[in-house]
């Protein structure tokens, strides 16, 4: 029953971590995709030499 116990709180433990690690890597996409938009709207705002 102890090591059932344990077993199942390493479980949840690593659950959380699966979790916070993919909402991490979550929010570094979307960081990337806002940065990126924000270059292209520079580079659109910005009138190109000719």
């Amino acid at each position: 029953m102890d090591v059932r116990k344990k077993l199942k709180e390493k479980g949840m433990v690593d659950l959380k971590v699966e979790i916070s690690l993919r909402f991490f890597r979550f929010k570094l996409v979307v960081l990337a995709l806002k940065l990126k938009l924000k270059l292209k709207l520079r580079l659109f705002s910005t009138p190109e030499p000719r």
